[in-house]
């Protein structure tokens, strides 16, 4: 049998990773979220600001670099490395990466018109 996936709106966005000059660390006691996600991210949504906030979404430096981790819907931490995609579930709670070139494939931009 075959089977084509259901047309459904996702939130994503896609990590730029770090500047050379920002420390991800900083933030953390400074309150200064925003700035260091503008860094990162292009545009970051008020969702993204949210997770980051309530600690759904964490920086984390692997021997990849900084990383973006998270908990998805089925309790797995994952994490989005530098060009990936951080996609927030569309059904449920929870986030997961998703590499640029599989992202290119399998979505296109939204817009309301669509």
């Amino acid at each position: 049998m075959k089977y084509i996936k259901k047309p459904i709106v996702i939130e994503a966005i896609q990590f730029n990773g770090f500047p050379e000059d920002i420390d991800p660390t900083d933030f953390r006691f400074s309150g200064a979220i925003q700035h260091v996600l503008e860094q990162c991210f292009e545009n970051p949504p008020d969702w993204l600001v949210e997770a980051f906030s309530d600690k759904s979404l964490s920086f984390f430096h692997s021997t990849d670099g900084w990383t973006v981790t998270m908990t998805s819907s089925d309790g797995n931490e994952v994490s989005a490395l530098a060009t990936q995609w951080v996609i927030k579930e569309p059904v449920g709670v929870g986030f997961y990466p998703c590499d640029d070139k599989t992202f290119q494939h399998i979505y296109d931009l939204y817009t309301e018109a669509d």
